[in-house]
């Protein structure tokens, strides 16, 4: 088992992983070296308050809208990754590869995360439908790595709902806490 019962060290994680991505129609390809990767949640939710005493109170609560988003920092400016900041298609004219920027209206897809880390649970998240968006500037001229700053949001899909996330058993997971010193 790669999750123990809390409290428990071994659960605490240092996230690593690796990140596919496949457009409607193409093909899984993986987007190379993401240092931030974040899913937000963030329904909507009707209150409810009693309204029997003098002073009002909260006695229910319940979602009415579901929604969220998946944040990336992607590193490698590859045609592809280029091509989800810019809401662009990529084509190949002669000896050149071309990004028309704005060329197209979405770009949706299946985004999945493989955890690969060394320390702590590793899991592995599959979201099916994810719309993709520019969600920020990319530095062209300065003195630190260029990133790609991009943001899907996550689509229910029909058949497959909003994603899954998966703990991934017997998987070299949590790290043993060290052994006490021997005592004299």
């Amino acid at each position: 088992m790669t999750a123990f019962a809390s409290p428990d060290t071994r659960n605490y994680q240092i996230g690593k992983g690796n990140i596919y991505f496949t457009p409607d129609g193409g093909e899984r390809r993986h987007v190379g070296n993401v240092p931030e990767c974040e899913i937000e949640l963030d329904p909507e939710t009707l209150e409810h308050f009693s309204s029997m005493e003098g002073v009002r109170a909260k006695d229910r609560e319940v979602v009415v809208q579901q929604e969220g988003v998946v944040t990336l920092l992607l590193e490698e400016i590859t045609p592809e990754n280029l091509a989800l900041m810019m809401l662009s298609g990529v084509t190949e004219d002669n000896d050149e590869i071309v990004i028309d920027i704005y060329s197209v209206a979405e770009i949706v897809g299946r985004l999945e995360f493989e955890g690969t880390n060394t320390i702590g649970p590793r899991y592995t998240f599959d979201l099916p439908r994810v719309s993709f968006r520019p969600n920020g500037a990319s530095p062209w001229i300065g003195d630190e790595w260029n990133q790609l700053p991009i943001q899907g949001e996550i689509l229910r899909d029909p058949e497959l709902g909003f994603g899954q996330i998966k703990l991934i058993k017997n998987a070299n997971g949590p790290s043993e806490p060290p052994s006490e010193p021997p005592t004299e």
